[in-house]
């Protein structure tokens, strides 16, 4: 009498070889569709929730600077024009549909391209979209938008920092974004969320190590501020700031 398997363990030995091994690929393959991402996010909430720059103290006469998210992307808010740049000759606002008058703060992220062009809302959120920017190196992009003064909540935090910090900080955004002859950065030709925002071209590729939210901490961490250690995700940028 031929005895029935006791468990699944025992169904799959007791198939023939070439079965068994496709079986476990498989089993494997799924095990590491599953767990990976919780990985991930796990390493991620875990060293983005590591602060360095402890002894960061907002300058009392500084430069006053936000970081505002929308509980996924974080984007770093800078005063428009200051002794040190005009930001206003980098992005110019007549390029612009429309711009408050004299507007007091830029708001500047780094990200995937075809994630920032091609998913104006959640909904527009596709498996493709989400897995090229996650797993494939890919095209970025800036995202420009003109802000009065920000104010500060759960989703938008405030600090203060030196003139020499924001020089760091000024450089670190200056190497981003690619620039024509005449200095000015180069304009996608595609519309923004809004009308005080935009997109124009950026250096570096955008991956799972390297996020639009890494990118806004190592800034914020090169230029001295209390920052997450690896920073993938908006909270590890957001719980460090005041």
């Amino acid at each position: 009498m031929k005895l029935r398997p006791r468990n699944v363990l025992d169904w799959i030995n007791s198939r023939p070889r070439g079965i068994r091994i496709a079986i476990k690929a498989v089993g494997g393959g799924l095990g590491v569709a599953v767990l990976g991402p919780l990985l991930y996010f796990f390493i991620a909430h875990t060293l983005g929730a590591i602060a360095v720059n402890r002894d960061f103290v907002p300058a009392k006469e500084g430069v006053e600077i936000f970081v505002w998210s929308n509980g996924v992307h974080a984007d770093v808010v800078v005063p428009a024009k200051t002794e040190q740049i005009d930001w206003t000759k980098t992005f110019p606002p007549s390029e612009f549909e429309a711009v408050p008058p004299n507007p007091e703060y830029v708001a500047i992220g780094w990200g995937d391209r075809g994630f920032y062009l091609n998913v104006p809302e959640w909904k527009d959120l596709s498996f493709g979209i989400a897995f090229k920017a996650l797993f494939l190196p890919s095209e970025t992009a800036m995202h420009i938008t003109y802000t009065g003064k920000p104010k500060t909540g759960s989703l938008c935090k405030r600090t203060s920092i030196t003139p020499a910090q924001y020089e760091t900080l000024i450089k670190f955004i200056g190497a981003a974004v690619r620039t024509n002859e005449t200095g000015r950065a180069v304009r996608i030709p595609a519309p923004g969320y809004f009308e005080s925002d935009g997109f124009y071209e950026a250096n570096g590729s955008y991956n799972f190590i390297g996020t639009c939210n890494t990118w806004t901490g190592t800034g914020l961490r090169q230029a001295g501020v209390r920052m997450g250690l690896w920073t993938p995700l908006a909270s590890g940028v957001m719980k460090h700031l005041e």
